[in-house]
């Protein structure tokens, strides 16, 4: 059975698999991984290549793993203002006000998407960051606060779009 000393943040799957085993042939127990189906030459070799390009094997699975997670916080939070069943009935009135040339109607309801575009870009920028972080702890506490967006929010409603006739 081969060991090495290692901490447990790192990518345990991608070291294994580096050395040619499996998780089912392996156990990690106080700081040090145990793998019986490698030598331990190809685990010891398997942590020189996982150590010296980290970037690959530990912060881009990391990096990965977390990735989801502001795009469905940003869903989320402009779900709070507008659930998808207002959005949708929001989308529709913008497209018949379109057709219809209601431009005060158009305008009203499109302040809603220029909110929520906001929102998203946003988010993807705070997502490109993440792209550039190496610092583990960072990557694995990210979070958007986007509260920063509260006092922007044009609070439009299915009622008054209604109510614009032009």
């Amino acid at each position: 059975m081969a060991s090495i000393v290692i901490s447990p943040e790192n990518n345990m799957l991608e070291l294994v698999s580096l050395a040619g085993g499996s998780m089912e042939q392996t156990v990690y127990s106080v700081d040090t991984l145990y793998v019986s189906d490698v030598s331990q030459e190809d685990l010891d070799a398997a942590l020189v290549l996982y150590s010296g390009d980290l970037e690959t094997y530990f912060l881009t699975p990391l990096r990965t793993a977390v990735k989801n997670r502001p795009t469905r916080d940003a869903n989320f939070y402009i779900s709070q203002s507008y659930p998808s069943y207002n959005r949708e009935f929001l989308s529709a009135l913008l497209e018949e006000a379109r057709a219809d040339g209601l431009v005060n109607r158009v305008n009203y309801i499109n302040q809603l998407m220029a909110w929520a575009s906001s929102v998203v870009s946003y988010t993807i920028t705070q997502e490109d960051a993440l792209d550039l972080e190496t610092d583990p702890d960072i990557i694995k506490s990210f979070s958007i606060d986007f509260s920063i967006f509260d006092a922007t929010n044009p609070n439009v409603t299915i009622k008054a779009a209604l109510e614009i006739l032009d």
